[in-house]
Formats: C-alpha cells, structure tokens, sequence
C-alpha cells in the first residue's frame, strides 16, 4: 500500500510540474506579445479605438514624455501638433503618418518618424492591421499637443485609393473562380490579425473544407502564402492567408 502511495505521489508531482511548465509558457508567449502596458482608452482625440500607457512623465527633469499607444484597425488621432516635436518608434503592425499637405506614409515595426515642432499631422492603423508605437515628446517645457480636429474619411483612405497598399500586397492575379475578402480577427494572446479569406466560388449551396495557410511572405506581401491560398482556393477550399508578422514571431 505505501509503495502504491508513493507511486501515487510521484504521478501528481509529474502532473503538476507539467501544468506549471505549460503556464510557465503561456505566460511567457503572452508577455513577448506585449512589450508594455496597453493603458487606458483614449476619450478624446481620436477616430475609433485607442489606448495609451503613459511611460515617462517626469518632464521636469528630463524635458520629454514617453507613452506607448496602441490602435485597433482603422483608427486615428486628430490632426495635430507638438510646439517641441515628436518621434514615434513603431513597434507593432502597421500604420499610417501623414503631414499636412503631404501624401500619407505607410509605417511598420522598426521606423522611427521625425516629427519637427508645429508640424501638423496625423497618425494611426491601417484599416487592416492594429497598430502600437512608442511616442517621445521633445522639449516637453514649449506646450502640450495643439488639436485641430478629426481626419476625414476622404483623407485617411487616400493611401488606399492611390493604390500603392494593393500594389504592395498582391502580386498576382486572382483565379477567375475565386473571390478575395479582407478580415481581422484577434488570436489567443490578444493580438489583431490580418489576413484575406480566399472563396471558391459556388455553383449553388454546397460547402467547402478550410484550411489556414501561413508563411514568410519577404519584401512583397502575399507573395507566398497568398499565391497558395489562391490555388487552394481553385481546388475547392475556402483558404485564409495570414501574415505571420502579426503573431510577432
């Protein structure tokens, strides 16, 4: 009998170090998945939803303010101002920047945007993908950010409409019995993804398998995962091609 108990004991220690072990990672995926705080939702000066995490604010001592702002899909602050200037460090998904009077730029994970004092602008997500950056206030003593009001819809979807986005993301044509849908949906861990839904086109009610396809997709977007969606997709299967870089792995 205590043989069997020990035995016993033994099988529940393994368990347990397992689950632990199964946390432990979980919880590290989770973490590598959020370099700080998403914050508090922003209640003014933006189109759709943002949050911000307040960072440094000491600008007595250090002249500046740092904050980590994070937007869903399609959303924007106003156009604005800063009486020192401004960098962003974008760290996640990609995003828009535009200046007054100038065509917008697209910015993903790595760019650094310069922003000179009195400078009117905007930034926020695409409408395809959130978007997180790190916001630096310069010469924090000369004022707080100076609003000019909302950007217009004409205004944030001019990017799209001068078809440098689609240009950049497909690179072949798609199958003559295929459509192509835009989607966003959130994994496991919190994090938007972006992807396009590949459909068979149906000669009546029938149903279609699915499957998900995933891959390294380099300089040009959808170049691999995309062109083998499309494919599957001919074949008979509704097939969702996403860009891994979301997952930041």
């Amino acid at each position: 009998m205590k043989t069997l108990f020990n035995f016993t004991i033994a099988c529940m220690a393994l368990f347990l170090t397992g689950c632990n072990s199964n946390n432990s990672n979980n919880n590290n995926n989770m973490t590598a998945n959020e370099i700080f705080p998403k914050g508090q939702k922003a209640e003014a000066n933006f189109t759709g939803t943002a949050y911000v995490e307040m960072l440094v604010t000491d600008d007595t001592t250090f002249n500046t303010q740092v904050y980590n702002v994070s937007f869903e899909p399609g959303c924007r602050n106003y156009w604005h101002s800063h009486p020192g200037g401004q960098l962003l460090l974008i760290t996640s998904g990609k995003g828009y920047y535009q200046e007054k009077g100038k065509p917008i730029q697209l910015l993903q994970p790595g760019d650094v945007v310069e922003i000179k004092p009195d400078i009117v602008h905007w930034h926020g997500a695409t409408p395809d993908s959130e978007f997180v950056h790190i916001g630096i206030t310069t010469q924090a003593d000369k004022g707080a950010a100076i609003w000019y009001g909302a950007v217009s819809d004409e205004e944030y979807n001019s990017y799209t409409m001068n078809g440098t986005e689609k240009q950049e993301q497909y690179t072949f044509e798609l199958s003559d019995n295929v459509t192509r849908r835009k989607v966003t949906f959130t994994n496991r861990y919190g994090i938007a993804l972006t992807g396009d839904l590949y459909i068979p086109q149906k000669s009546g009610s029938e149903t279609f398998p699915a499957i998900a396809v995933s891959g390294p997709f380099g300089a040009v977007k959808e170049q691999s995962s995309g062109l083998y969606a499309n494919r599957m997709a001919e074949q008979g299967f509704v097939t969702l091609a996403f860009d891994p870089s979301y997952t930041r792995r």
